[in-house]
């Protein structure tokens, strides 16, 4: 088996250490290494994931053409201020995602203004839930749920934008996660031509899932490293 270079930046010392207790010798580069089985995480140029999705738009957009279903959304200005009109709360985005910090509440309703220099915008659909599926070569292989910090528990009444460890939001992988989102997950995955991903999907309070996102650099826990460390040992066997 070959060596494994992971091709990425941050967040993969986890990764590392689940390839050293399997003896299985492992670097970071940012760049394609020769004699490596390359992992492109969160960027380009891998044997897996040799091609990154450009930005959360062309993402979404991906899904859409693919039949998925995904935070309703729109493109203009124009469009963005109909819906605001019409009483919609929305997210305000950036097609350069910035682990949330570019996101944005408005809503006529809560009296925040629509505003031009964003890149796109999605309606806020009230979650009930929201999960976290990875998958590889087209399966999911660990899927988690959303818990808040302060109560443990996947659901809290609305307002925080993104759900993650810097707005009170943590990964739980001890809960079950429905079969619907999971294969929901894998199509979108598929949608983004990715060999991997950290899928996120929301439940709504009417009980329909929706894709947010696919995450080519997910987070990695402990327990989620190694879970990556053994499909990616596997695949690079394979090569």
């Amino acid at each position: 088996m070959k060596p494994i270079c992971m091709i990425g930046r941050g967040g993969l010392k986890p990764l590392i250490r689940a390839f050293q207790a399997r003896n299985v010798e492992a670097i970071i580069s940012q760049t394609r290494q020769p004699g490596y089985f390359n992992v492109g995480w969160g960027w380009s140029g891998g044997d897996v994931n040799r091609h990154i999705p450009p930005n959360k738009l062309w993402e979404l957009q991906q899904m859409q053409q693919a039949r998925l279903r995904i935070v309703p959304l729109v493109e203009t200005y124009e469009d963005a201020m109909k819906l605001w009109r019409a009483g919609k709360t929305l997210y305000q985005r950036n097609t350069n995602h910035q682990c949330g910090t570019d996101v944005k509440l408005v809503g006529k309703d809560i009296g925040l203004p629509v505003e031009h220099h964003y890149g796109f915008w999605t309606v806020a659909v009230p979650r009930r839930k929201e999960f976290r599926v990875h998958v590889w070569n087209g399966t999911a292989f660990r899927s988690g749920i959303k818990i808040n910090k302060e109560t443990g528990q996947p659901n809290k009444p609305d307002g925080v934008p993104v759900w993650n460890e810097e707005t009170g939001w943590v990964l739980s992988y001890g809960r079950e996660v429905p079969t619907e989102a999971k294969r929901l997950a894998e199509k979108a995955t598929k949608a983004c031509v990715l060999d991997f991903s950290g899928v996120d999907i929301i439940e709504s309070v009417d009980g329909d899932f929706y894709l947010l996102e696919t995450n080519t650099a997910p987070g990695l826990g402990p327990e989620t490293a190694a879970a990556y460390a053994e499909q990616i040992i596997t695949a690079a066997k394979e090569r």
